[in-house]
């Protein structure tokens, strides 16, 4: 597993620390996953409201 340092900036100072990169890829994915699946609700959601509107709705991605 890779580890790189980074400066943390802290209101009581500054500090390095070593961080794990697999780490970080992993709470990226959580994170990325959590707003895709937002994003996925929104758009059916929206798409719900536009056929409400208009039997025949045409949606171009």
């Amino acid at each position: 597993m890779k580890k790189r340092t980074v400066l943390v900036k802290s209101s009581f100072g500054n500090y390095l620390k070593e961080i794990n990169l697999g780490d970080i890829n992993e709470e990226y994915r959580e994170e990325m996953q959590a707003v895709m699946l937002e994003l996925k609700i929104k758009t059916s959601v929206f798409l719900k409201k536009l056929r409400n509107e208009n039997k025949n709705p045409k949606v171009e991605l």
